[in-house]
């Protein structure tokens, strides 16, 4: 029998080096977009707080500091700013400071969450008893064609033109702009009904769509499809982007960059131009009662693509197909516990369904039509193709049985 040798000593337990609470908070948190909304959030809770002077650095010593020394003040304190946030939700809604009944508990999380990680002791059962019930869920809607065409109206780039388009075709969450580089996009390639990302594969191969990882490098990680019009928008962003770069992109670069500072554009500054080019194409009217539109404005093209895939009908659906578009949209879920650990399916699988919607989500007219005619003609052409492989095989059945 083997014996280990110990890794642990328990006379080593008090001399450990004090990690900062802010960093303590920050490394529990794998998401950027996620740490991005937490430390937002527990910033506003200690800008709140008129005795907290400084950074939020500061600030978050100084809460831990007090928290520490005076728990069931520090449960005090939490309780009147959750009361606080309740009291906005009963605002009128258009008053600025109205504040959506559904966003006090992740105004809270972030809190908790800097609590839980510092070994701050508050009582949440409490604090979630503040919390106001929800008065005003609101269904949305996706974004329809004809308005994404008004959107991309007002686009002033082709980075933008991307933009639109890959959201439109993927559906793909605005995060996800933080992560996408050159190396995370692939054509793809078919020929005779079969698709790889390999070109040398087909004799004559034609790029039909493309292939993205989304969250590269995070638990988050899926593979997804964008439409054949996202991806030559690409190349006019690479020559714009060889342009302003002076080289060629690596593949660990990122695909959107600022003309002015040549660094990686992030999701916030994606958001704001999405929000302005909404506005500019005034679509929505928003009303003095209700400070919410029928559309979300970013989850509004994701919305669009869910519908457009769920709706679209095929002979041969199953239960396969289904989950492949689930997985599209990043859904790791399944219907059942077996299928999310047992159902294993490659990107280049969920192609043929993709392609049957393709035409619904591209917003070019035309790129509809020629995908449209390209569809019924590839029809034809596979069908006899077809009929020509059915008949090679029964002239061979025929050759071997006249042998017999």
């Amino acid at each position: 029998m083997t014996v280990r040798k110990p890794i642990l000593k328990i006379s080593n337990m008090g001399v450990k080096t004090k990690l900062d609470p802010l960093r303590r908070f920050e490394s529990c948190i794998r998401s950027k977009e996620t740490l991005y909304a937490y430390k937002k959030t527990l910033r506003e809770f200690l800008d709140a707080v008129e005795n907290f002077t400084g950074t939020f650095e500061e600030k978050a010593q100084q809460f831990y500091d007090f928290a520490i020394a005076k728990p069931e003040e520090a449960q005090g304190l939490v309780e009147d700013y959750a009361i606080h946030l309740k009291k906005r939700t009963q605002k009128p809604r258009g008053d600025i400071e109205y504040l959506n009944p559904s966003v006090v508990p992740n105004k809270i999380k972030s809190i908790k969450k800097f609590c839980k990680m510092n070994k701050i002791q508050i009582v949440w059962e409490e604090i979630h008893s503040f919390y106001p019930e929800y008065n005003n869920i609101k269904q949305t809607r996706g974004f329809t064609t004809e308005e994404i065409k008004q959107i991309l109206d007002q686009s002033t780039s082709v980075q933008n033109d991307f933009i639109i388009l890959t959201m439109a075709s993927s559906g793909i969450r605005i995060g996800a702009w933080n992560y996408i580089k050159w190396a995370h996009i692939s054509p793809v390639y078919e020929q005779n009904g079969k698709f790889s990302h390999n070109k040398s594969e087909f004799a004559n191969p034609r790029i039909v769509c493309a292939s993205m990882v989304v969250y590269a490098g995070t638990s988050e990680e899926y593979n997804t499809l964008i439409s054949i019009e996202a991806f030559d928008k690409l190349q006019s962003v690479r020559k714009q982007w060889v342009k302003i770069m002076q080289r060629e992109p690596t593949p660990d670069d990122s695909i959107l960059i600022s003309n002015k500072t040549k660094k990686p554009m992030n999701s916030d500054t994606i958001r704001t131009r999405l929000g302005r080019f909404i506005h500019n194409a005034s679509l929505f009217e928003r009303s003095n009662i209700d400070r919410r539109h029928d559309v979300p404005f970013t989850h509004g093209f994701r919305k669009r693509y869910n519908k457009i895939m769920v709706d679209q009908q095929n002979k041969n659906d199953s239960h396969g197909n289904h989950i492949r578009k689930e997985r599209l949209l990043g859904h790791k879920s399944a219907l059942s516990n077996l299928e999310d650990s047992y159902y294993y399916s490659n990107v280049l699988e969920a192609v043929p369904q993709y392609l049957e919607g393709m035409s619904k989500l591209m917003i070019g007219d035309n790129y509809k039509k020629d995908w449209d005619s390209t569809k019924q003609d590839n029809n034809s052409y596979e069908i006899l193709h077809k009929e020509i492989e059915e008949l090679q095989a029964k002239i061979t059945r025929i050759g071997k049985y006249q042998k017999i």
